[in-house]
């Protein structure tokens, strides 16, 4: 799905969108580059969630707000971490964690893959198999899950 913005009628950016049965997954957005002072990426994360959040009431299934891929080093997806709650898929444990209580791993990591669940050694025994099968697919989501109210 592609949602266009238009200023009196010129396209000015498009955000790449796939509605899925759980949430909707904000893939790619691009802009007009002389409109960078408009922060048109950031008002269409906010009108994206709020898509989310009407959605629901009608699929109460559809409750997340995906703004896929965050790499804590990537300047351009920095303000992804100013929305919450969010959460990123722990790339060794398959587990989501709150992204706030792991941006000290992340700073730390500079850049190296880094567990951000915190397991116990036989959780991760148990999950070294399915980590080892699925680690090269892995990628590190934000997900925002929307309140009730």
């Amino acid at each position: 799905f592609h949602h266009e913005y238009r200023i009196d009628g010129v396209l000015v950016a498009v955000s790449c969108l796939d509605i899925l049965p759980r949430r909707l997954a904000s893939v790619y957005f691009f802009y007009n580059p002389d409109l960078r002072a408009l922060e048109l990426g950031k008002f269409s994360a906010l009108l994206e969630a709020a898509w989310t959040a009407r959605a629901r009431l009608v699929s109460p299934r559809l409750r997340y707000y995906d703004m896929n891929f965050y790499v804590h080093s990537c300047a351009k997806m920095a303000y992804k971490r100013h929305y919450r709650p969010s959460e990123l898929l722990c790339p060794l444990h398959f587990r989501w964690v709150p992204l706030a209580s792991v941006l000290g791993r992340l700073e730390a990591a500079r850049g190296a893959c880094v567990a951000l669940a915190d397991v116990s050694a036989e959780e991760a025994e148990d999950e070294a198999y399915v980590g080892r099968m699925m680690r090269e697919s892995a990628k590190g989501e934000v997900v925002m899950e929307l309140d009730d109210g």
